[in-house]
């Protein structure tokens, strides 16, 4: 019989396997489009942070310390890949430069806790341990950036599609 924590498990290790294999047919398909290299890069980072996840949920990260803080800053990559996907798919997208500060606040993050990821693995596991003791500040404020990137990525998704929507309609309605 499997417990819930097997179960969960489970689930991690089918949605790492299932993002990778997607990830690999788009790495193998001819033509690829803008959107489909975006795509593929976004995979990538849903399979590492399923990964990541993972490791944590199964108490491995006693095995992989050096891993521990890294997922931190991964919830922060889906809204931008979010965005850039559909101004890929709806031919509004800007160019690579302007696309790329998209994740800066990733980057920020991983800067803000750049000194999390020079302890020791003991240190890690200690903080780990102690629910993140020491760390809350930059927790807190990652958990807020997370919550308001998500919600105003999706939004901005949906202005993207609402134009695109209106250009399809002036096409063929003119």
């Amino acid at each position: 019989i499997i417990n819930q924590k097997q179960s969960n498990l489970m689930f991690y290790i089918a949605g790492v396997v299932i993002t990778f294999f997607l990830a690999f047919i788009l790495l193998s398909k001819n033509n690829k489009t803008n959107a489909d290299k975006i795509l593929f890069f976004w995979l990538i980072g849903i399979g590492i942070h399923l990964f990541l996840y993972y490791i944590v949920f199964s108490g491995q990260y006693f095995k992989y310390p050096q891993l521990l803080g890294v997922v931190l800053p991964f919830p922060l990559i889906h809204g931008p890949f979010l965005y850039l996907y559909t101004a890929s798919v709806t031919n509004q997208s800007k160019s690579w430069k302007i696309s790329s500060l998209h994740f800066l606040p990733v980057l920020i993050c991983f800067i803000s806790i750049f000194n999390f990821l020079l302890l020791t693995n003991e240190e890690k596991i200690l903080v780990f341990k102690n629910q993140g003791r020491g760390y809350e500040a930059i927790t807190f404020t990652t958990l807020i950036t997370v919550v308001i990137s998500g919600i105003a990525y999706v939004i901005w998704s949906l202005l993207l599609l609402k134009k695109h929507k209106k250009n399809i309609l002036n096409q063929f309605y003119l």
